[in-house]
């Protein structure tokens, strides 16, 4: 029986991983989430709303132009940042780039993640096991998100 418990396990755990591998949609979540457990943020963040952004955010859920139009038949050129001429929002330029959010950046994330912003500095962001920087990091998406009038209540 255990061998059996096991084995279901373990096709379950390479089903999600080539799930994820193989649907262009979660390419960015795949970089940061490598196992099938329960992310730490879930329980640090207390706050139901500014856990949820957060959660949607690292699903490619958000409110994000390049996450929302993900979801609409007629995509046209809808991707750019609304405040920077020419440049796709995705999480990167977002969370560690975009000037109309420096001020919160400034207080939320160190400037190790910001300076010359990456793919890779995203990944080491999200991946964290730091629970401040977590918690900063939620809070962060939060505010950002507030700033734009997507954060109602």
């Amino acid at each position: 029986m255990l061998e059996f418990k096991t084995r279901l396990i373990d096709c379950f755990k390479q089903d999600w991983s080539s799930a994820l591998a193989n649907h262009d949609f979660y390419y960015t979540f795949s970089l940061f989430k490598r196992e099938v457990v329960c992310a730490q943020y879930l329980s640090l963040v207390r706050n139901i709303a500014v856990r949820r952004l957060f959660t949607r955010l690292r699903f490619g859920m958000s409110p994000l132009r390049g996450h929302y139009v993900e979801f609409r038949q007629d995509r046209m050129n809808m991707t750019d940042c609304p405040f920077c001429v020419n440049t796709r929002e995705t999480e990167v330029h977002f969370l560690l780039a975009c000037p109309e959010y420096r001020d919160l950046r400034d207080d939320f994330i160190p400037p190790k993640y910001t300076r010359q912003p990456s793919l890779f500095k995203l990944v080491m962001l999200m991946s964290s096991s730091s629970e401040t920087l977590l918690r900063n990091l939620a809070n962060f998406v939060y505010k950002a998100l507030a700033k734009r009038g997507h954060v109602h209540g």
